[in-house]
């Protein structure tokens, strides 16, 4: 078996202006594989995907949907986006 299970999942989110100036916004989440299926809710890896929530280590698919997408590489690249624009406008 392996030893080291830790993991992490990248999301870059591409901005490219009307000048044609491309912007990265990237997101990373880590966390390990698990040797389990834990939870029923999502999809794809989120049973096996696990990361620390509050001292506790739980999978994607059992923290819920709310709480996942706050923490997950997707959401961390958004925000960043956003963040961009808002100091744009």
């Amino acid at each position: 078996g392996v030893e080291d299970r830790s993991a992490f999942f990248i999301t870059d989110l591409c901005y490219i202006d009307k000048q044609g100036k491309v912007s990265h916004y990237v997101g990373k989440v880590k966390g390990f594989i698990g040797k389990d299926l834990e939870g029923a809710n999502g999809f794809g890896y989120d049973p096996i995907f696990l990361v620390e929530y509050e001292g506790k280590i739980e999978s994607f698919a059992t923290l819920g949907e709310d709480i996942k997408n706050k923490m997950s590489h997707r959401a961390n690249a958004f925000n960043s986006f956003c963040a961009f624009w808002k100091a744009k406008k």
